[in-house]
């Protein structure tokens, strides 16, 4: 019978009789590495799709909540509350629950949080100081709706962002949809665009993408798209 003699190793074993030298330790560590890491991706993934998904019901409800509490439903807040959680994941590698009920509890969380520590601050206030005319405008006509009026202007403002946002998954490849998805939600500068995702060419992908959207996508073929999607209601 032939002598088999095995060296353990820090980062694996060497088997002497067969002159094989497999790296069982360095290979599982890093598979485990890829497994982790895939892992933070996903949870990154899930998360921005649940917004996307559910942009409008995060929304509403919060505005309900905040009525219902006596509080101010902040936009400025509510934008700020999902870069935060964004980079809250990002900084942990995963979530700690990333089902839709874990991630519409933590936003609730986020969210409640982040809106009392403006008002202890009593930074609390409108900021719009810096709208151009145009918006100034629109917000004009939407404090002269009636409430009818004012929730169909609000269904027809969120069908047109997920009216867009499949038009340009459509004719993007996935990097770029997804880099023009957070910047759309996120309002983030381009600077701040290219330090979450680590893209460098991300301000080329999304100019390209908005360039695309005003040669491609007009407001009468929104509006036509949206008014048969009521009608089907």
């Amino acid at each position: 019978m032939p002598h088999c003699s095995i060296s353990l190793h820090q980062d694996g074993y060497q088997d002497n009789t067969f002159g094989h030298n497999q790296n069982y330790g360095i290979r599982t560590e890093t598979y485990n590495r890829k497994v982790e890491k895939e892992k933070e991706i996903q949870d990154k993934d899930k998360f921005l799709n649940y917004v996307n998904t559910n942009y409008t019901y995060l929304k509403r409800h919060l505005q309900s909540w905040a009525y219902n509490t006596h509080r101010t439903f902040d936009d400025d807040i509510f934008q700020d509350t999902i870069i935060k959680i964004y980079n809250l994941i990002e900084k942990n590698g995963k979530a700690k629950d990333s089902s839709d009920y874990g991630f519409e509890c933590l936003f609730f969380r986020a969210y409640s949080t982040n809106l009392d520590r403006e008002q202890q601050y009593a930074r609390n206030k409108l900021r719009d100081d810096n709208s151009n005319l145009s918006e100034q405008y629109e917000q004009f006509k939407s404090n002269q709706l009636t409430p009818e009026e004012k929730v169909l202007s609000d269904a027809r403002k969120d069908y047109s962002i997920r009216y867009i946002l499949t038009k340009v998954e459509d004719n993007f490849d996935m990097v770029t949809f997804r880099l023009f998805r957070i910047k759309l939600f996120y309002g983030c500068t381009y600077k701040k665009l290219v330090e979450m995702t680590k893209i460098k060419d991300a301000k080329t992908k999304v100019s390209k993408v908005n360039k695309w959207i005003k040669e491609n996508v007009t407001k009468q073929e929104i509006n036509e798209a949206f008014e048969e999607y009521i009608n089907n209601q």
